[in-house]
């Protein structure tokens, strides 16, 4: 006999044998555990595509030898997954559990010993069972999401990327350069983008780091040039 495709989980079977006089007798019970195909680093599942998204779950999962924590939390029961990036830009991992609280972070692809977080910037919720990491990419690059679950929870989720690419001027060297005139305007956004070399930082008050697109009439150094935070629409005039 057979028993295949179980979902991860543990599992009890027992078996019983009945001989053609109607008598039968049972083994002792055995504990079967079936754990995730990603568990570990080197089966992670490969994601496809700027917006990729997937059904996961961690049950029954473990964590490498010597594996970090993920999400600047506690946990124990990781999957894995890798994606390339197209472009130079940033990519935005939304973990949702169902019932779980989940962690995730976003990582460079060595192995799981040695693993370079990319991570710039984490939400936790969880009384909503959300985790959000972002992280800035570049273009053709592996990168690996792990997917964990708060200290002694695990269960089902969906794993959503969310990818940016970085606007054309996000390097000093291809600032936009406005017409010759007393007074000019622009508008641009600065969402996806980056810090350049020798850029000034921008940090608010919660410790969120400012990106910087640059629009320069007359820029003769990355100092000069007008800075905004992440996200937002940006209007100049010079």
């Amino acid at each position: 006999a057979s028993w295949s495709n179980l979902p991860p989980g543990r599992f009890t079977l027992t078996a019983r044998a009945v001989d053609d006089a109607g008598a039968s007798s049972a083994a002792l019970p055995v504990e079967i555990v079936v754990r995730p195909f990603n568990d570990s680093f080197t089966n992670r599942i490969t994601l496809a595509g700027p917006a990729p998204s997937i059904m996961g779950v961690n049950r029954e999962a473990t964590v490498d030898p010597g594996e970090a924590m993920h999400g600047r939390n506690p946990g124990g029961q990781s999957v894995w997954y890798s994606w390339l990036a197209p472009k130079d830009g940033t990519v935005t991992a939304t973990v949702t559990g169902v019932g779980i609280v989940p962690l995730t972070e976003v990582y460079k692809s060595l192995t799981s010993t040695t693993l370079l977080s990319v991570s710039r910037s984490f939400e936790f919720e969880p009384t909503n069972f959300l985790a959000r990491t972002s992280s800035d990419v570049v273009a053709n690059e592996s990168y690996s999401v792990a997917v964990d679950s708060l200290a002694g929870t695990s269960g089902e989720f969906n794993l959503s990327l969310a990818y940016q690419p970085s606007p054309p001027n996000d390097n000093y060297t291809n600032r936009i350069k406005l017409a010759r005139a007393t007074s000019a305007s622009c508008e641009s956004r600065n969402s996806g983008s980056s810090l350049s070399t020798m850029a000034c930082r921008s940090t608010s008050d919660n410790g969120d780091v400012g990106l910087f697109v640059f629009i320069c009439a007359k820029c003769h150094t990355i100092g000069d040039c007008v800075k905004r935070r992440t996200g937002r629409r940006l209007a100049f005039s010079f």
